[in-house]
């Protein structure tokens, strides 16, 4: 009895390892970096063009705010791929559907060709 529940329990283990390295490996053949951290989804989003509209809203109260972010990407699409940004660098994040073209897996980064 003992030892079958030890196989089972080790079966499982080896079972879920597997299925989270699988996972992982999935999702990071999908973007440069995985936005499950601040610092990463703040880096897609750094020197976004749309950014610049949203400028003075931390004045505001919260409704109105909030009123002013929903109606200022409204009428705009987003994409991900490769942008220009308001600084004028080439850079893989999230901006408005000017796109330079799409980011494909092993891409090299415009600085490296």
């Amino acid at each position: 009895m003992c030892m079958f529940l030890s196989m089972t329990i080790l079966v499982m283990t080896i079972t879920t390892v597997i299925a989270v390295l699988l996972r992982r490996r999935r999702i990071g053949k999908r973007m440069p970096r995985t936005p499950y951290t601040l610092a990463a989804t703040m880096a897609y989003l750094y020197g976004a063009r749309f950014l610049e509209g949203l400028v003075g809203l931390s004045r505001l109260g919260t409704k109105e705010r909030n009123k002013q972010v929903l109606m200022a990407g409204r009428d705009k699409e987003f994409g991900f791929g490769w942008t220009v940004g308001a600084d004028g660098k080439k850079r893989v994040g999230v901006d408005e559907e000017e796109l330079e073209g799409d980011y494909k897996v092993r891409q090299l980064a415009p600085w490296k060709r």
